[in-house]
C-alpha cells in the first residue's frame, strides 16, 4: 500500500483536496483505527489517546498529530490529510516527519517488527505562495526537509519529488492561475465564483458595505483601578480581515447555516465535478497526488 501524509496549512486547504480527491476515485475512508497499516495503526491510536494527557495543558492536547480527513483509493492507496499550520509550525512538521521514517524503517525486514515490504510511504507539503513566490516557497520546505533528514534534499521546483530512505517527498505551491504569487483562494474562489456570479458578487458588496476596520479589535473585560469590571476594545486588531475567505463564508450559509468555511468548501455545490475536472490547476494538483502515489 502507498500512504501519504499530506501537510497542509489550514483546514481550508484539508477540504478543498478532500473535493479535488473525490472527483479521482479517491473515497472516505471508513477504516477503524486498528485496520490501517501496521505500525501506522498503533501510532493513530497512541496520538488518539495521547501520552500523560492528564499531565499535558489543553492546547498541547489540541497539537496532537491526527489527520483531519482520511481518503481511500482502491486496497492500495491511503491518503492522510493533515492541517498543521503554516511558518510557525515547523516543530509539529518536523515531529511527524520523524516518525513516519521511524514507521517506514520497519519495512526493514530485519526489524523486530518488520511491517509489510509493500507499504511505502510519502510526505507531500501543500503550501501558499503568498507574496513570497513559488521558488522562494519550495526552497524553503526543501530546506525544512533538509533540516529534518540531515541530508541535502532535492526539490528542484514546483511539484517535484524526490526519493530519500525509501520516503518520497514533494510539495505544491498554491498560486493565481499561471502566475508565480497568490494563495488557494486564488484558485478556489474563482471557482466556486463560476456559475453563481450573482451570490458571489451580493457576498462582496455586503461585506464592502459593513466592514469596519476597527470592530477587528476584539472587547474584552477587565478590571479598572477602582477594581471594577469594564468592556473595552484592545487596542490591537484580533484577527485580519480577508474579503475571499469572508465571502466564502457569507455564500456558504446560503446552504450551510452555522458552518465553518471548511465544511461550506466541503459540502456546498459550489463546486462541482466537472468544474474541477475541466481547471488546469485543480488537475495539477491531482497529477503530482498521482506522482506521488505512483
Amino acid at each position: 500500500m502507498k500512504i501519504l501524509i499530506t501537510l497542509c496549512e489550514g483546514p481550508h486547504d484539508v477540504a478543498f483536496l478532500y473535493r479535488i480527491l473525490l472527483t479521482d476515485g479517491f473515497v472516505n475512508s471508513k477504516l477503524k483505527l486498528s485496520e490501517y497499516p501496521k505500525p501506522l495503526d498503533e501510532y493513530l491510536s497512541k496520538q488518539a489517546i495521547g501520552e500523560k494527557i492528564s499531565e499535558r495543558k489543553l492546547e498541547d492536547v489540541r497539537e496532537r498529530l491526527l489527520p483531519s480527513d482520511v481518503l481511500v483509493r482502491g486496497e492500495d492507496e491511503l491518503v492522510l490529510l493533515y492541517a498543521i499550520g503554516g511558518d510557525g509550525k515547523k516543530e509539529l512538521r518536523s515531529q511527524l516527519i520523524k516518525d513516519i521514517r521511524s514507521m517506514a524503517a520497519l519495512t526493514d525486514p530485519r526489524a523486530f517488527m518488520p511491517t509489510s515490504a509493500g507499504d511505502k510511504y510519502a510526505v507531500f507539503y501543500l503550501f501558499d505562495a503568498d507574496d513570497r513566490g513559488i521558488d522562494k516557497r519550495v526552497d524553503e520546505i526543501r530546506a525544512e526537509l533538509s533540516n529534518i533528514l540531515s541530508v541535502d534534499v532535492k526539490l528542484t521546483g514546483n511539484g517535484s519529488k524526490c526519493t530519500i530512505e525509501n520516503i518520497d517527498y514533494g510539495a505544491y505551491i498554491f498560486a493565481r492561475p499561471d502566475a508565480n504569487y497568490g494563495k488557494l483562494e486564488d484558485i478556489l474562489i474563482p471557482l466556486m465564483q463560476k456559475g453563481n456570479e450573482e451570490v458571489f458578487d451580493k457576498a462582496e458588496s455586503y461585506l464592502s458595505t459593513y466592514h469596519e476596520p476597527e470592530r477587528l479589535k476584539r472587547l474584552t473585560i477587565e478590571r479598572n483601578d477602582k477594581g471594577e469590571l469594564v468592556e473595552k476594545r484592545k487596542s490591537k486588531k484580533g484577527s485580519k480581515f480577508d474579503i475571499q475567505k469572508s465571502k466564502i463564508g457569507v455564500a456558504g450559509q446560503l446552504q450551510n447555516s452555522g458552518a465553518t468555511n471548511s465544511v461550506c468548501i466541503k459540502h456546498s455545490d459550489y463546486l462541482t465535478f466537472s468544474k474541477i475536472r475541466e481547471d488546469k490547476s485543480c488537475q495539477e494538483i491531482i497529477s503530482v497526488f498521482g506522482i506521488l502515489l505512483s
